[in-house]
């Protein structure tokens, strides 16, 4: 596979012509191939039975709507970019994720029509940010100058030897940066000092009970419901809680309930995680995580009345 430059192509990824149609350019001929290895390899060499030449030109285009009324679009359908950084497939597979789970659970009964909005309001931000990005990584990869280049290769270099730019980098490119902003899905009421905002994915916290481990996406992977991680001290706290825990699971939507302690309590379904002050939990809290692992409410300090709000408004 022989992949060139030609001149005749160049232009911004997305550029068109004044009449807003795409430029027509004609594939390679196998003369001007032939002329290009020469310049670039060995005289000698013999280019022939090419199986195809074509022309490979950069798209980036977004809907402008991920839904309109019973028609949802994903992945290639609604949004296309340069596959700089290999973001494209991951991108499409999380938009099926948010709405599958969304359209299965209001076909059910168990969430409000509604809530289906919550698709274009979370997934149309993502796409926009990953365009901006992949045209601009695009244009940088795509310099032609040498002082440009120059000057991006050294400033590659020393910026990217820093761990903390690695480590950003790593969650951008695997996308588990991404934060939805505040919708009918996602809130969260009270001061935290810290912890995952609602709307980012929930860490993949590790458990202790009984002596053993359990990691959280394990736990998330057997239930299919909302996951409500309360965050208390010990037994005391736990019968104040209750009766909101009752309250939950009257409600008709699948929620399964976890309690966090720093202490063992006397409650079969209690996870021991000793790191409150991580989230945000020194004085209680409460984190509920969707089905796709995203944080849709937290709270602190626990507060029942709103936490009840949060998922009868999605009912």
């Amino acid at each position: 596979r022989l992949i060139f430059e030609l001149g005749r192509c160049q232009g911004k990824p997305h550029q068109q012509s004044p009449d807003n149609l795409q430029v027509e350019i004609p594939p390679p001929s196998l003369e001007e191939v032939t002329q290009i290895v020469h310049q670039r390899a060995d005289s000698n060499a013999v280019v022939s039975n090419p199986m195809w030449l074509a022309n490979f030109h950069v798209n980036s285009r977004l809907a402008s709507r991920y839904q309109v009324g019973n028609v949802f679009l994903a992945g290639d359908a609604v949004h296309i970019h340069s596959p700089v950084g290999g973001q494209g497939m991951n991108t499409g597979l999380q938009d099926a994720f948010n709405l599958a789970w969304k359209i299965a659970w209001v076909h059910q009964g168990k969430l409000s029509m509604k809530t289906l909005s919550t698709y274009h309001e979370e997934r149309y931000a993502t796409a926009m940010s990953l365009l901006k990005g992949t045209e601009f990584a695009t244009h940088v990869a795509a310099m032609k100058k040498g002082w440009q280049i120059s000057l991006r290769n050294a400033l590659a270099r020393i910026i990217l030897s820093f761990p903390l730019v690695q480590n950003k980098m790593i969650r951008v490119l695997s996308q588990i940066n991404i934060r939805y902003q505040p919708n009918l899905m996602v809130n969260e009421s009270g001061k935290f000092q810290c912890g995952p905002k609602a709307g980012s994915r929930m860490s993949n916290l590790m458990f202790g009970i009984e002596g053993s481990c359990v990691q959280l996406y394990d736990l998330l992977i057997k239930i299919d419901s909302f996951l409500v991680l309360f965050f208390i001290d010990g037994d005391s706290d736990l019968k104040q809680l209750e009766p909101l825990i009752n309250d939950l699971e009257k409600l008709p939507i699948p929620i399964k309930t976890l309690i966090v302690t720093k202490t063992p309590v006397s409650q079969k379904d209690s996870y021991l995680f000793a790191d409150h002050a991580q989230f945000g939990a020194e004085k209680g809290a409460c984190y509920v995580i969707r089905p796709d692992t995203y944080i849709g409410y937290r709270q602190t300090p626990i507060d029942p009345a709103a936490l009840l709000n949060y998922f009868k408004q999605v009912r």
